[in-house]
């Protein structure tokens, strides 16, 4: 049976809005820093993702179909022709009706009825589900812009402590800039220890900025994903220190040692 056009563009619809309503969970996921870990575990998570809509959109797909076939039941009806018309040939008769469509299998992106058909609907999934992740790494960085400026007022206080006293301090509270600008902010600060062979990378999951301070200079680091605590996997932040000042996009490897 072929659908009415009215409800087949329904039931596009219905499926996309789904889609777009559970796309909000990678989103919110990936806005909360844990995008590197979507990323890992994408051929595992990715196929959660699509599946999460699918029962809400099978119970969309039911009732449209139900209107479907009611619209369809209505406009077939008519007023009947009495049989002795039909066969004294005073009445025309009614051509055979067509044939049924011929139904395509069923991981087509359209039915034969003209219903999505299930590989149009895992597209759909998938492709908000990618759609709400990278929309949360977005959000995740206009978030810190605000922090990227309070951090800049510890940078210029750091940097007053060397011109005062000739080298960077070892402890991030002998600024008095830290504890104005942390009693007020609604993010968080914390200090890392700098390593022999790099820095302490675990410290960064625990606040929104970490610094990292040495006699010789200093390293800001602000978490654009949280850490995957596996051997040499690598996260994105944003990074400003003493050789570079200016803010800029890395990422930094995590190893088992701790090391950068």
């Amino acid at each position: 049976m072929n659908m009415p056009q009215r409800v087949r563009r329904q039931m596009l619809a219905g499926i996309v809005l789904i889609a777009a309503v559970c796309s909000l969970v990678p989103m919110r996921a990936a806005g909360e820093g844990y995008a590197r870990w979507l990323k890992l575990g994408l051929f595992l998570v990715l196929p959660a993702g699509m599946l999460l809509p699918a029962p809400a959109q099978a119970l969309w797909l039911y009732l449209c179909r139900r209107r479907g076939r009611k619209a369809a039941g209505a406009g077939a009806g008519g007023t009947a022709l009495p049989v002795a018309e039909v066969a004294a040939g005073l009445a025309p008769v009614a051509a055979p009706a067509p044939p049924p469509p011929v139904e395509r299998p069923g991981w087509s992106l359209f039915r034969g009825s003209g219903e999505p058909g299930t590989l149009l609907i895992l597209l759909v999934n998938a492709l908000f589900f990618l759609a709400g992740m990278y929309a949360g790494i977005a959000w995740r960085r206009v978030d810190f812009r605000p922090l990227t400026r309070e951090c800049d007022r510890i940078i210029a206080g750091v940097n007053r402590y060397r011109e005062t006293h000739g080298e960077y301090p070892l402890v991030v509270e002998d600024v008095p800039e830290y504890a104005r600008v942390s009693g007020k902010s609604r993010f968080s600060f914390s200090q890392g220890r700098v390593l022999s062979r790099g820095i302490e990378v675990s410290v960064i999951d625990s606040s929104d900025a970490t610094i990292y301070l040495s006699p010789r200079g200093y390293l800001l680091v602000i978490g654009l994903e949280k850490p995957f605590m596996m051997s040499f996997t690598r996260f994105d932040v944003l990074m400003a220190s003493s050789e570079h000042p200016e803010w800029r996009d890395d990422h930094i490897i995590h190893y088992i040692t701790g090391a950068d």
